[in-house]
């Protein structure tokens, strides 16, 4: 097989016993469990795709996430109905795996090669892009692509300022104060502590009114619109003895506000006048602590001026066929070395991008245009918890999906998500229509995948033994036997019929069973066939942290649970010459 099969619709429909053959000899890989009852009650290959809404494709389909190969047959034996497994539905997912077990090379970088929709993409290492950021370029004629990364000299640019909705002549509008509210708050995230909460959102009162007053000074077109304004009013100096610097600025505001009769503004400036000297001191230096990153040079060079805008992400799908709809996809770019520092930097970026696409498109009623694009954007968050407790994602789960977008989180534990959102932590797994768990190694996340998993269904064992017993034994008992006399005796091997022995314990396992026996011969020597109905964890804890490394847990909505193997991109032959090396080595 080759690359030009895989590019051609109508070869890999022509050869699909040759797929599901492919996916069956190559992909196919199980743990080491002897009960092959916990086999069976996962979900197999051939009822994934016989489903309303299959599951699984002999090739990647381009229309819908990626998750992996689905080879899963009868008693864990290879299925001839092997094939890619993908999340059908609008729902978002969540995948739950520690550093370095191969979310990158598994899912990130799969559905940046395999995915025809726009994406929206955290690279914390610009690896993602290194590998994927030409052939996202190349998918199709029209297709985009966009890197924001302000530590190069080649970046894109955005300017934040562009997404509050002000007049063309930059006079507030309904929309203006809760943009500017929403904006501050990616600006400065929460310290987390509870003594720190007033002050938070002080400062972000002070940042609010001073964005509120450089968009609202400034039109669109004016240079002056620029987080470069906001820094000057935010660090303006001292100069005169009976009034600092800042105070001077917020009494302009106040006058301003009243000139152009906008409470908004003026209330905010009036609070913060108001505060006593020792309290206004400790709150500017909140606001300035949070906001130090911007006094460097290159990030304000990144955000002087925009080259795009998020709503591109649905827009240039949503294009006339004439006009080669296509994707846009979206490469967000902050070295690690940098990260904790420049987390706000990502936090603003995915927040703002996340809010604008729930806006309506100014292309809705062009002609020819479509309201919405064919398939969702996907938004691939490497590293979620880095950026902090993310209002607009952790609410959006409940209604981002009804706007064409789906979240994709990725985390190293739910320990990372529960130490962010407290209790709330649970809505992510809750709101997502697909979760995946592999390279589990905290004993948290093992447990919570153990009860996902759930229990195999009752099965019936049999099982003899031999041995002498006087006559006055009573016959069809169940749950234990009573006898009238004694009786003595010895069990033989006690083999079910799947090949395994029930006389032995396995820390591998756990199930519960009762029993039922008959006696057949009511003389000197009797044959006993006991009868034993067991169930079985899928998998335990242990388990769960044992699974190879080749291995996940998915969960889909109101399926079983599935055991699927990964697909690292540089091993799947036919992805061959569609991406380029990690230039970062």
């Amino acid at each position: 097989m080759t690359a030009s099969l895989f590019q051609s619709k109508t070869n890999v429909e022509q050869y699909a016993d040759l797929w599901r053959d492919y996916w069956q000899t190559r992909w196919h890989r199980t743990p080491d469990w002897r009960e092959t009852q916990r086999f069976n009650a996962l979900l197999g290959a051939s009822e994934a795709r016989s489903e309303a809404s299959p599951l699984v494709y002999d090739y990647p389909q381009g229309k819908r996430p990626f998750l992996g190969v689905l080879s899963m047959g009868e008693d864990g034996a290879p299925s001839q109905d092997a094939g890619v497994l993908e999340f059908p539905d609008a729902g978002h997912l969540l995948t739950i795996a520690p550093t370095r077990t191969g979310k990158g090379v598994s899912q990130i970088i799969p559905n940046l090669l395999f995915y025809a929709g726009s994406a929206f993409v955290i690279d914390i290492k610009g690896e993602n892009y290194d590998i994927t950021g030409e052939h996202r370029a190349q998918m199709f004629p029209g297709a985009k692509v966009i890197k924001f990364s302000p530590f190069e000299e080649q970046t894109d640019r955005y300017n934040p300022l562009d997404f509050v909705r002000t007049a063309d002549d930059g006079g507030p509008t309904p929309d203006t104060f809760e943009d500017c509210r929403l904006l501050a708050e990616m600006l400065l995230p929460k310290t987390g502590k509870s003594k720190d909460e007033y002050w938070d959102l002080e400062a972000r009162n002070i940042l609010t009114s001073i964005l509120m007053y450089v968009v609202c000074r400034n039109g669109y077109a004016s240079d002056a619109r620029t987080m470069r304004s906001v820094v000057d009013v935010l660090y303006v100096g001292d100069d005169e003895e009976d009034m600092t610097g800042i105070e001077r600025e917020f009494v302009t505001m106040q006058v301003y506000a009243e000139s152009i009769n906008y409470r908004p503004l003026h209330a905010l400036a009036t609070a913060f006048l108001g505060h006593h000297e020792k309290v206004a001191s400790s709150i500017l230096s909140t606001c300035r602590a949070g906001m130090q990153i911007w006094l460097s040079d290159r990030l304000l060079s990144a955000t002087d001026r925009s080259d795009f805008r998020f709503s591109d992400l649905k827009k240039s799908m949503c294009r006339p066929i004439e006009e080669d709809p296509a994707p846009t996809t979206i490469y967000v770019i902050i070295p690690p070395e940098y990260l904790n520092e420049y987390r706000s930097v990502l936090r603003m970026m995915t927040g703002l991008a996340a809010v604008e696409l729930t806006r309506v498109g100014d292309w809705v009623e062009e002609p020819g245009w479509r309201r919405k694009p064919p398939c969702s954007v996907l938004f691939l968050l490497d590293e979620f918890p880095a950026l902090g407790e993310m209002t607009p994602i952790a609410n959006g789960l409940a209604y981002l999906a009804g706007y064409g977008v789906q979240l994709w989180p990725f985390a190293q534990s739910i320990g990372q998500l529960k130490s962010i959102y407290g209790e709330a932590w649970q809505n992510f797994p809750a709101n997502a229509g697909a979760t995946s768990f592999f390279g589990v190694n905290d004993p948290d996340t093992a447990a919570y995948v153990e009860r996902l998993l759930g229990e195999t269904s009752e099965t019936l064992q049999h099982y003899y033994a031999r041995g002498y017993y006087n006559a006055g034994s009573i016959t069809d008992q169940t749950g234990q036997s009573s006898n009238t006399g004694s009786s003595s005796g010895s069990n033989s091997s006690n083999q079910y019929s799947s090949g395994f022995s029930t006389n032995r314990s396995d820390n591998n396992s756990s199930g519960t069973s009762s029993s039922r026996s008959r006696v057949t011969n009511l003389e000197h020597e009797a044959d006993r066939i006991n009868h034993r109905y067991t169930k079985w964890k899928i998998a335990t804890a242990a388990d769960v942290r044992a699974l190879p490394e080749e291995l996940q847990f998915v969960f889909i909505r109101n399926r079983r649970p599935i055991l699927s193997t990964k697909l690292p991109h540089y091993q799947f032959e036919l992805l061959e010459g569609l991406y380029s090396t990690w230039k970062r080595g």
